[in-house]
């Protein structure tokens, strides 16, 4: 019968206690919850990658029991199932050589089946659907809105608030898929730096400059486009379904080209070995594009065909005479 060894065991601690120091910045620190969520798997994904996978089980367990008596039920449900599903899943998934590509579909994957477990318990729990649960979130903002419309731009300013509000049980799937994107990336990012820097071997891949999106999905965004635009003009009983649906795909499509147009916009300010301020500010200008008239996405999507780092790179290319 195997034994567990000192060391084992002692890594095992480590990381729950540095997953349970993480969820609890999940739950009590609002502002940094988004960081600190992809934090909390990689402890897990170390120790099975460092020693076996029963130590990454048992630190799941052990992090699971801990932040649901810090933390409470919800909050304390939400970090066991990153440590168990991303986490565990993760590990195992690095220890058998996935590469970083697959690794990052495997992880979506595990981060959307713990956002989606959390969210349908905690509306069991609750008695509401996500429509109900989502008013009733509404009313409340608008309430506190209401003591300072100013901010909100006045009532109307209110009224389109909570018209985009109601939307979102709609958008879950989209928003659900973005937002495990988000935090699969993340944790593939923050793992490869934690494992280089305690020299544990992490699987090789692509640099994120020469990231390029599969065909099909730009097929997927026009797709989406086409629901988006011509949804008024078709029958009333499927204008709503068509509508929304092309809103799903739009939402998934542009969150990926627009990683498509950070990819390209990398591989150039490399290229030009432009100073790490400068990028700083072209990334943040990209930011604002994005979220006021989507132009990187559409930069990321004409690369499927334009293709603008192979165009660079065969035009910069030395020719025969040249050193």
């Amino acid at each position: 019968m195997s034994t567990v060894s000192t060391t084992a065991l002692v890594d095992g601690g480590k990381a729950i206690a540095l997953s349970v120091i993480f969820g609890m910045v999940v739950a009590f620190v609002p502002v940094l919850a988004i960081l600190a969520l992809p934090l909390v798997p990689i402890p897990v994904a170390y120790v099975i990658c460092r020693h076996r996978l029963l130590i990454g089980v048992l630190a799941a367990i052990g992090i699971g029991v801990l932040s649901l008596m810090l933390a409470g039920p919800v909050n304390g449900l939400l970090v066991f199932l990153l440590a168990a599903l991303a986490g565990v899943g993760g590990g195992v998934a690095i220890k058998r050589g996935a590469g970083r590509q697959k690794l990052l579909l495997i992880l979506t994957g595990l981060f959307l089946a713990a956002l989606v477990s959390w969210g349908a318990v905690g509306l069991i729990n609750a008695g509401m659907s996500p429509a109900e649960a989502v008013s009733s979130i509404t009313d409340q903002v608008v309430k506190i809105g209401q003591q300072t419309p100013a901010l909100f731009g006045g009532q109307q300013g209110l009224n389109q608030l909570r018209d985009t509000l109601s939307m979102i049980p709609y958008l879950l799937p989209a928003l659900l898929l973005v937002a495990a994107l988000a935090l699969s990336a993340g944790m593939v990012f923050l793992t490869r730096r934690v494992f280089d820097r305690l020299g544990q071997a992490f699987p090789d891949g692509l640099p994120f400059k020469e990231l390029r999106l599969h065909f099909s999905l730009a097929y997927a965004m026009i797709v989406g486009l086409i629901c988006y635009l011509f949804s008024p003009y078709i029958s009333a009983d499927y204008s709503s379904a068509v509508y929304l649906t092309g809103l799903n795909l739009l939402i998934v499509s542009q969150a990926l080209f627009f990683v498509q147009a950070l990819a390209i916009t990398h591989f150039f300010l490399g290229g030009f070995q432009v100073t790490r301020v400068k990028r700083v500010i072209v990334y943040t200008f990209l930011v604002l594009l994005q979220t006021t008239l989507s132009l990187p996405s559409w930069l990321g999507l004409l690369d499927i065909w334009i293709d603008y780092r192979r165009r660079f790179t065969r035009r910069t290319k030395p020719g025969p005479g040249q050193v």
